[in-house]
Order: C-alpha cells, then sequence, then structure tokens
C-alpha cells in the first residue's frame, strides 16, 4: 500500500511538472503601456466657450483704406468644429425655412456674414434660480451613443443691427453636438424672431 501511494504521488509530480516549468512568468513579462483615458467632456465649458465665440464675431476692425477684417475672429470660431460638421440657422431675408450648412465653407461664409451684420453682441445663456438662492447656467447634457455629448441650453440674444444700430433682444435655443475631441458636428441655433422687441440700452 505505501509503494502505491508513492507510485501515485510520482505519477503526479512527473504530470505538473512540465505545466509549472512551460508557465511563463508573469512578473518578468512587460506589461503593455496603460492607456490614458480621455478626459471626460464638459458641457458648461463648451457652452460657454461657444457663446464666447459668438459674441466676439462683433470685435474687429476697418483698415484706414475702409475695408472690413473679421477673418481672424471668424477662423477663431471656426476652430471649434470638427471640418464636416453641420449647421442649422434661421433663413436670411430671401430665403425660406431653416438653412442647413454643411461643412467649413458654408459655415465661414455664415460667420463672416453674421460678423459684418450685428454689433453690440451679447447672447447669454439663461440663468435659473433655485434652492438656497443658488443660481446656475441651466445647461442639459447626455452621452450619445456613438460617442461624444450632446449640449442644449436656452440663450437671451441681444444684438444690435450694424446698418441702423438699432438693438433687438429675443429668446432662442442651441443645439450642439460634440465629438470625443470636443469640436462640435452638429448645431442648430434657434432664434424665436417673433418674439423679438426692441433693446434701448
Amino acid at each position: 500500500m505505501r509503494r502505491l501511494t508513492s507510485l501515485i504521488f510520482v505519477s503526479v509530480l512527473l504530470v505538473i511538472s512540465p505545466v509549472f516549468a512551460q508557465a511563463p512568468s508573469q512578473k518578468n513579462e512587460p506589461q503593455p503601456p496603460k492607456s490614458e483615458a480621455k478626459p471626460a467632456l464638459n458641457a458648461e465649458k463648451l457652452a460657454v466657450e461657444w457663446m464666447d465665440h459668438l459674441n466676439a464675431l462683433d470685435d474687429w476692425f476697418i483698415s484706414m483704406d475702409g475695408k472690413e477684417h473679421p477673418e481672424e475672429v471668424v477662423n477663431r470660431m471656426l476652430e471649434l468644429y470638427a471640418p464636416d460638421a453641420i449647421q442649422f440657422v434661421a433663413p436670411s431675408e430671401d430665403q425660406i425655412g431653416t438653412v442647413m450648412l454643411r461643412g467649413t465653407d458654408a459655415i465661414r461664409k455664415w460667420m463672416d456674414t453674421f460678423a459684418r451684420s450685428y454689433v453690440d453682441l451679447q447672447y447669454r445663456i439663461n440663468v435659473q434660480t433655485g434652492g438656497k438662492e443658488q443660481t446656475i447656467n441651466v445647461i442639459d447634457s447626455m452621452p450619445l451613443p456613438w460617442g461624444g455629448l450632446a449640449v442644449a441650453f436656452e440663450i437671451r440674444a441681444v444684438y444690435g443691427r450694424r446698418e441702423d444700430r438699432r438693438t433687438f433682444t429675443t429668446p432662442g435655443a442651441v443645439f450642439l453636438q460634440f465629438r470625443d475631441d470636443g469640436k462640435i458636428q452638429r448645431l442648430r441655433l434657434f432664434l424665436q424672431k417673433d418674439e423679438a422687441t426692441e433693446f434701448f440700452p
């Protein structure tokens, strides 16, 4: 019986020894570098950044020879957009229905026209006061299933017409979709023009 037990023990050792001999040492193997997680998109930061650039579209100069130069402020705002971005805006006087701008060339043209048409831009995100008299920017956001972030917020637009310097205020809303890299992929700017009222600062 003792001999049989010894034979079984030796047989087990012969079976498991090659397994341990062939098993790679995990301690000595170099570990692949851990991929750094991308920082989460900040909805409020992205919304405020877009609004700041929109308000800056009136911040350009006219040269001594009378030429207008809004290119710099337009280029800065265009950097917020993806190359294949889509933007929906209200129609101009000779258009009907919502206008879709596809790609940065079309969006640049809209920005340039906007910059040349308006002065004293003061677009503001609507704020709300809640419990304990806390006042915040009301910004809604949700992650998109294909990546990126959707952001929406109500605004109050104050703008002056460059042609006659008359100032108006109107409510509106902005709907944005950002890619994972923070670039704008899709945008809808909505202004309730039939609620616009002349503003006397």
